[in-house]
């Protein structure tokens, strides 16, 4: 058999984790249990502790009254989470993919940060009638993760919440 280059969007991987997702969805269709899946599939890497865990929130949800107990959708969605954790388990959920399903980016990844300091210096320079941000800007070079560079300026989170504040305070007084 010889390898081929992986050039589409997905890695060999994901590919691979999908098609089970789509395997035990069917599966499911047909009327086996998720125990009886587990068992025949003879893998699953959580703890005797962890599923126990797992099944008490399952339970506590359950018994929850509305608007706390889970919808429809998000009772699939947590099957599909349970599929994945008895596939690979919950050694390092931080960094797991599940983690990132519903947050979007990966660990490390600094487009949140700086979409949401863009929206916040957006938001600041139209109630900035003390011209604040062309008199400070942060000693920490822009390149480290720390300093975003907005309008040719040093401008880090924490700049932006303290003028923030200063609005704040301001607008009370």
């Amino acid at each position: 058999m010889t390898y081929a280059p992986h050039t589409g969007s997905n890695s060999p991987v994901r590919e691979i984790k999908s098609a089970l997702f789509t395997l035990w969805a069917l599966l499911n269709s047909l009327g086996l249990t998720k125990g009886t899946l587990v068992r025949l599939s003879r893998r699953n890497r959580l703890t005797a502790q962890q599923r126990h865990l797992l099944q008490t929130m399952r339970d506590d949800n359950s018994a929850a009254p509305a608007p706390f107990r889970a919808t429809a959708r998000w009772r699939y969605l947590a099957d599909r989470f349970d599929a994945s954790f008895r596939w690979t388990g919950l050694d390092n959920p931080e960094t797991s993919d599940l983690n990132r399903f519903l947050s979007g980016v990966p660990p490390g990844d600094m487009r949140l940060l700086r979409h949401a300091c863009w929206l916040l210096y957006q938001n600041l320079k139209a109630r900035d009638r003390f011209d604040v941000f062309s008199r400070i800007e942060s000693a920490v070079p822009t390149g480290t993760g720390l300093s975003l560079d907005f309008d040719g300026r040093r401008i880090p989170w924490d700049l932006l919440i303290s003028v923030d504040t200063l609005y704040g305070r301001n607008s009370v007084d």
